[in-house]
């Protein structure tokens, strides 16, 4: 088979001429007529490519050809058998060089004695060289073309290509990455990659990779990976990365931005449960790619004019009023498919409030929307007795909380407002009204603290203080008045101290204390000198009137100095009754 191969091979040579192979590779080199065509112009390629030398020989009609033989060499006017990188004969030779064993083979579609050099490095550049093997006239024989072609290996400046079909999520979708044509033997390693940096993130769950080589030219083929997956709204706007590496492990890449069509519901932000006279603020956002806008509705289906910003609408209703209440609906249509979502809002009404009457408090919540709120009071589980009362009017819910809370309890009113958009916690305003009893019995210290109370205690205080010098000027004169008394019940004892009077002072004290007094004994001493001396002076008296009646008769004059007598006696008993009763006045009568 061999033979044969070559045998055709030497045919075709030289059967070749000279015109056609000057139109094909330009001008012969001829010596000796072993002819060569080959250009010695540079072939220029690229890392991980290859290259390809086009050469067509002749040789005499005595020179019978066995085998081709390739060596690279630099500035040597002629190669040695160091520098062999190709041998037709056996090409995994051990004169073979190393890092060119595999990687050489003949191109025949292009010239009897055409290579091609795949996976080119660098270190490929140089000059290449042909040296025919054969028999001449029978005899082992050879010979060297003094042509040389350079080939120059550059840079590798090619990337892999990838075109990603549209996107949607949900459905399944393939990409594609093509390495550069290449004309090398060994196929190039192709990965993909997930993210910003190529070599961080790994491939998302659930893809498939495939590879597949396609032909182009006799001497390229163009390697594809294919990447099957399911597109997520998560890997949009996201990056994949198509890597390819090749034998000397040199690498290229090419990175796309993933664009996914999708679609989400639309989303309402706000508070939908607001005060009466409150603003309502409402905000329609809707996530999808490519962006659509959302459009509100009111209660009564009319179209709402919003303010529009990158697929959401916001509207603003100031002032609320319990006709503002009801539902709120945002639509936003996507590739002809339209989503719509709702809102309930509620008012929440001014009446809305507390009322403490003694330690009784009553509350009221009331809320307005369609469909009706739900009112709840948080607080019940910190009282054991409680009332509670829920009225339902079209669409006003009023609900009422009866409790015992005095105001020392420090009770805090609340109430819950809940429909099917969301629940809204509304703190109420306590109201105190106390009535007239409860008013009076206000404490003390609160009492005390008034401004009236303050003016109050000075005057009370400058009103004692006048009360206080009248009171000492009162005992002043009482005293004084006592000193005198001392004096006159002194006389009147005489040195029989009739009053019992203790001259020895107490707790060093030099003043005769007069509750040390004893006035009975002086009062009965009194009393019954009294009497002795009033009965005395009446038998006086009576003996007298007696002797006056006896001496009437002799003497008329002495009826006078009787009567006389009486007088002074009686005027003398009046005047000393007029000295005790002073003293009974003073220490009271046993």
């Amino acid at each position: 088979m061999f033979l044969l191969f070559w045998a055709s091979l030497i045919f075709s040579v030289r059967s070749i001429s000279y015109s056609a192979g000057a139109s094909a590779l330009g001008e012969p080199n001829c010596v000796r007529q072993f002819c060569i065509y080959v250009s010695t112009e540079n072939i220029t390629s690229e890392v991980g490519l290859c290259a390809v030398i086009p050469c067509s020989f002749s040789t005499p009609s005595d020179f019978e050809t066995r085998h081709l033989v390739w060596f690279k060499c630099e500035s040597n006017p002629k190669c040695s058998n160091s520098d062999i990188i190709f041998n037709s004969t056996n090409n995994i030779d051990k004169s073979i060089k190393d890092e060119f064993k595999g990687r050489v083979s003949l191109d025949p579609e292009v010239g009897n004695c055409s290579i091609r050099i795949s996976d080119l490095r660098k270190s490929d550049s140089g000059s290449y060289q042909l040296r025919i093997i054969g028999l001449n006239q029978g005899d082992p024989d050879g010979f060297t073309f003094i042509p040389k072609t350079p080939i120059k290996v550059g840079g590798f400046r090619q990337k892999p290509t990838m075109t990603p079909p549209d996107l949607t999520e949900g459905h399944q979708t393939t990409l594609t990455c093509s390495a550069p044509a290449l004309c090398s033997t060994s196929p190039p390693g192709i990965s993909w990659m997930w993210g910003e940096a190529a070599e961080k993130d790994p491939l998302i769950n659930g893809s498939i990779t495939a590879f597949k080589n396609e032909t182009l030219t006799a001497v390229t083929q163009r390697h594809n990976s294919t990447l099957t997956f399911i597109p997520t709204a998560e890997l949009h706007n996201s990056n994949i990365t198509c890597r390819i590496r090749f034998s000397d492990n040199t690498t290229t890449e090419e990175t796309v931005n993933l664009h996914v069509n999708y679609k989400r519901k639309p989303q309402i932000s706000g508070k939908v449960i607001v005060k009466e006279g409150e603003v309502l603020n409402l905000t329609c956002s809707v996530d999808s790619f490519p962006p659509v806008p959302a459009v509100w509705t009111e209660p009564q289906s009319n179209l709402l004019n919003g303010s529009d910003h990158n697929g959401s609408a916001t509207f603003i209703i100031t002032n609320v009023t319990a006709e503002d209440s009801g539902r709120y609906s945002c639509a936003a249509n996507h590739q002809n498919c339209t989503e719509t979502v709702h809102v309930d809002v509620t008012v929440m009404l001014e009446e809305s409030a507390c009322v403490r009457r003694s330690d009784v408090l009553t509350c009221t919540c009331i809320s307005q929307g369609f469909p009706v709120a739900n009112i709840k009071w948080p607080q019940l589980s910190l009282h054991s007795e409680y009332w509670i009362t829920t009225n339902v009017s079209n669409q006003t819910v009023r609900s009422s909380l009866t409790l015992r809370a005095t105001k020392q309890d420090n009770v805090s009113a609340e109430c819950v407002i809940s429909n099917e958009s969301g629940e809204s916690t509304e703190k109420l305003t306590i109201q105190d009204i106390l009535s007239e009893k409860e008013d009076q019995s206000e404490s003390p210290l609160e009492i005390a603290t008034t401004p009236e109370a303050i003016i109050a205690f000075l005057i009370g205080v400058l009103v004692s203080a006048i009360f206080c010098i009248l009171i000492m000027s009162c005992y002043r004169k009482k005293l004084k008045k006592k000193e005198n008394l001392q004096e006159v019940v002194e006389k009147v004892g005489g040195q029989e101290n009739p009053l019992n009077i203790h001259d020895e002072p107490r707790s060093g004290s030099g003043d005769v204390e007069y509750a040390d007094i004893d006035f009975s004994r002086l009062k009965r001493k009194e009393r019954t000198q009294e009497l002795q001396t009033a009965a005395t002076e009446y038998a006086e008296v009576k003996v007298k009137k007696e002797e006056k009646h006896a001496a009437e008769e002799e003497e008329p004059g002495m009826e006078e100095d009787d009567k006389t007598l009486f007088c002074v006696s009686k005027q003398r008993n009046i005047e000393e009754e007029a000295v005790y009763s002073s003293v009974n006045d003073l220490i009271g009568q046993n």
